[in-house]
């Protein structure tokens, strides 16, 4: 049972990187465009991770920026929502951090499939926050 839950939780991932990745070619990141090895899936899924929370970051410090011109005006209650807000994220990062942990529960901590399992998840819900943060007040 835990031999195929990691057997498709791998083609789950090959099949998601490889729609989304673009090609790598000549410049030293790996070619996710056609995933044909397990080394090559986990340095495609860290790449992507690596981005995601990149982009992330850069969608809660939009959010941020966006609440101090909208709340010119009112910048005390402009604080107030960014600290709310700021309470949410992490206790959301919290919260996305330990899900992923129990996605990957049955994996071998440690091992590739274990960090890209992991990571897969991270982008995941990080992609479902970044989506959150566009639509809050």
């Amino acid at each position: 049972m835990k031999s195929l839950s990691v057997f498709l939780l791998y083609v789950f991932a090959t099949v998601g990187v490889a729609q989304a990745a673009g090609s790598g070619a000549g410049t030293g990141a790996p070619d996710c465009a056609v995933i044909q090895s397990s080394p090559q899936l986990d340095a495609c899924v860290h790449k992507h991770w690596v981005a995601a929370e990149a982009e992330l970051a850069a969608g809660f410090g939009a959010y941020r920026q966006r609440i101090k011109t909208l709340y010119a005006a009112d910048a005390e209650l402009g604080k107030k929502l960014l600290d709310k807000v700021q309470q949410a994220h992490s206790a959301w990062l919290t919260f996305r951090d330990a899900n992923c942990r129990v996605e990957a529960f049955e994996i071998e901590e440690g091992t590739p499939a274990y960090v890209t399992t992991l990571e897969n998840c991270l982008i995941r819900m990080n992609a479902e926050r970044f989506d959150v943060l566009k639509k809050l007040p």
